[in-house]
C-alpha cells in the first residue's frame, strides 16, 4: 500500500509522506532541527521536534529550508531526545 502524501513539498521538490522526518529550520530562524511532520486531530498539517517544540497549521511557505529525511518509522534515531 502506497505511503499517503501531504499536500507539501520539501526544497527539492519532494513531495512529504504523511508521517516523515524533514530536517531545516523555519523562516527567520537559523537553528536546524528534526521534525515528524503528519496531520495533527484536527486535519492540519503539524509538525514537532523535541528540540523546538509544535508548528501547527503548517504551510508551504515554512518548508522552504527543509529537506526530506525519510519515513518516522525508518528514522526513529533522530527524533530521540535526551
Amino acid at each position: 500500500m502506497p505511503q499517503e502524501l501531504l499536500s507539501l513539498t520539501d526544497k527539492n521538490g519532494i513531495q512529504i509522506p504523511v508521517d516523515s522526518v524533514i530536517y531545516g529550520s523555519l523562516p527567520n530562524d537559523t537553528e536546524k532541527h528534526y521534525f515528524n511532520i503528519g496531520y495533527g486531530q484536527d486535519g492540519s498539517i503539524e509538525m514537532i521536534a523535541c528540540t523546538y517544540g509544535y508548528v501547527h497549521n503548517v504551510r508551504q511557505p515554512q518548508l522552504k529550508d527543509f529537506e526530506y529525511i525519510g519515513l518516522v518509522k525508518d528514522n526513529l534515531h533522530l527524533l530521540e531526545c535526551d
